[in-house]
């Protein structure tokens, strides 16, 4: 029985440190919410433009490891705020953006467009993916920011609202790496 345990243990072995080996995790949704974030007041028909900071790698560590590979999308965005009527945003778009000298381009990700006839009060206004666009280049210590640009007759005095972010995850992690 020793040999056969050895000639399997062996291979598993070399192929571990070859890299051949390896988990794949994939969790479709991740939702990620900054509470209570604090808006300006915009002068009446201007424009409003917000980088939002989610730390993905705070909840889940294991992303900011140098030999996992992360492939990240997100798939809406919302804001949300029960005392604020959003019923006068034209518009947002959110981009991811880049880590400082990564060289890499912003990228547009969602879009929102207020549907023609939209009965007032609106408290939430959810902008939807456009792609696909994988975000774990994006990364950097398992922070992503974003940036969301919005138009319209936006609230004129500052303001509070929920942003919640709405990801799908899959890593592939080395095997022996604890997670």
């Amino acid at each position: 029985m020793r040999p056969i345990h050895a000639r399997i243990a062996l291979p598993a072995l070399l192929l571990a440190g070859c890299g051949l080996l390896y988990a794949e995790v994939e969790l479709p949704s991740v939702e990620l919410v900054l509470e209570d974030e604090s808006f300006e007041g915009t002068t009446l028909g201007g424009e409003l433009s917000r980088d939002f900071t989610y730390d993905l790698g705070s909840d889940l560590d294991f992303i900011t490891d140098n030999d996992v590979t992360v492939h990240l999308t997100l798939h809406r965005m919302e804001i949300s705020s029960a005392a604020t009527d959003l019923s006068t945003v034209e518009s947002v778009s959110v981009e991811v953006v880049p880590p400082a000298g990564s060289g890499l381009p912003l990228v547009p990700l969602l879009e929102y467009r207020r549907p023609a006839g939209a009965a007032a009060p609106i408290h939430v206004v959810q902008a939807a993916a456009s792609g696909d666009a994988d975000l774990g280049p994006y990364l950097t210590a398992g922070v992503l920011t974003l940036r969301a640009s919005a138009t319209g007759a936006l609230p004129t005095s500052p303001w509070l609202a929920d942003v919640t972010a709405g990801f799908s995850l899959k890593v592939r992690i080395p095997y022996g790496k604890k997670i």
